[in-house]
């Protein structure tokens, strides 16, 4: 894929503008064909590798998505060109060494006389004293430059781990809540299924949690280690930040599984084996999901629910948040007493309450990370909690993924 800034891609970008204004009949129509892009952008239908055979197509969704203008595109292309002009200036002082070195070389070849007889290294010296001068000089200014490059990778790679490490500690706490009213849900309900997903889920958040938390520990060690070790302290801060990119992009225990069988021949075999199944238990909790995002958001949307004492707790629903803290009472099996079952329904009570409320400080969180994440929005966020965009997402990724089943190839 090549990223074309040309001025030509401008004025392109400018020409589909005039057509999107054209095309758009009134402030309405273009709210409504907003809605529907934001939406298919939101479930993963709208991503730029669905349209590699046609960006352009790509490009015109995107700027009426955004309601963008000409000047817009102006800015853009200008940042760009500031960016480029940047890394001009960081090459130009690579290339400014290898010239000096060049010059270098060619002193040394003149040294060398007719016959093979090299000239006295007082003669060497003197002559590459400039030379030497210029290459001290441009191995300071890339070393200046990389440090800085250096540094700047560290602190996103420190940020990213940070707010993974809030989000997944998040998760991970929630899923232990959860838990306990889950097991007590499914036992007494004979759906045994909602036992192995919850355990499930709080495997994989645990993981997930260890390895965002190790991203962020790797990156301290790396700046505080390569400190103390003088000329090979970007050596170390470099491996330290490889290890950290390496853990950020790990996703719980499949992901775990997916980087161990890279480790060598027989770690394949074993892992990439691991790595499969653990993969195929994401598919099943992913589609036990849809099953349930699907049953909820019938509850939801059925009319006894939009009652007067109702109506706030499916508004709260559909922004992610739990606005009745005692659930209803569980249904009573035929073969347990009564005393046992209330002693199991008091405690389902009571776990469901502190989930409730942990997990109304949860999103609380998400949507702060959202509002400051520059490349989220709090919309979105929305979307994913209500109970059609949770459903629709995770209908959508579950398709994708049974369509790609095979994680780690093993030979």
């Amino acid at each position: 894929m090549i990223r074309d800034f040309s001025e030509d891609r401008k004025e392109k970008l400018k020409k589909q503008i005039d057509e999107i204004n054209s095309e758009t009949l009134c402030w309405l129509t273009d709210g409504l064909g907003d809605l529907g892009t934001r939406f298919s952008r939101w479930i993963g239908i709208l991503d730029i590798n669905n349209y590699m055979d046609n960006i352009s197509a790509y490009h015109k969704k995107m700027l009426d998505m955004n309601d963008m203008t000409k000047k817009e595109v102006d800015q853009i292309f200008e940042e760009v060109y500031s960016v480029d002009s940047e890394f001009k200036k960081k090459f130009g002082e690579v290339s400014s060494m290898l010239d000096t070195w060049i010059d270098n070389v060619h002193i040394l070849r003149d040294q060398i006389n007719p016959g093979f007889s090299i000239a006295p290294a007082a003669s060497i010296r003197k002559d590459c004293k400039e030379i030497n001068k210029k290459l001290e000089t441009a191995r300071g200014e890339i070393a200046e430059t990389y440090d800085k490059e250096l540094t700047y990778s560290e602190k996103r790679a420190a940020l990213e781990a940070a707010k993974g490490s809030v989000s997944a500690l998040g998760e991970f706490a929630g899923n232990i809540l959860a838990m306990p009213g889950k097991m007590i849900s499914g036992v007494l309900s004979g759906d045994y299924a909602e036992i192995v997903s919850a355990e499930w889920d709080l495997i994989n958040s645990m993981f997930s949690f260890g390895q965002k938390a190790a991203a962020f520990t790797a990156v301290g060690l790396g700046i505080g280690i390569g400190s103390l070790s003088g000329k090979n302290k970007n050596k170390v801060r470099e491996k330290a930040l490889e290890e950290s990119e390496s853990l950020n992009s790990r996703d719980g225990l499949t992901g775990e599984f997916e980087s161990l069988a890279q480790s060598g021949t027989w770690e394949k075999k074993l892992y990439g084996g691991l790595a499969k199944g653990s993969g195929a238990l994401d598919d099943i909790n992913s589609m036990y999901k849809v099953y349930e995002d699907a049953k909820g958001m019938t509850d939801t949307f059925q009319k006894e629910n939009f009652t007067k004492d109702n109506i706030v707790h499916t508004i709260g629903s559909e922004l992610g948040f739990e606005t009745k803290i005692t659930p209803d009472d569980l249904e009573r099996p035929k073969y347990m007493r009564k005393a046992k079952w209330k002693r199991y329904n008091d405690m389902y009570k009571d776990f469901e309450r502190d989930k409730n409320i942990y997990s109304n400080i949860h999103t609380v969180l998400d949507y702060g990370l959202a509002a400051a994440d520059p490349e989220q929005s709090v919309g979105e966020e929305v979307f994913k909690k209500s109970s059609v965009g949770g459903f629709v997402s995770d209908e959508w990724s579950t398709i994708k993924d049974l369509g790609d089943m095979e994680y780690v190839a093993v030979n």
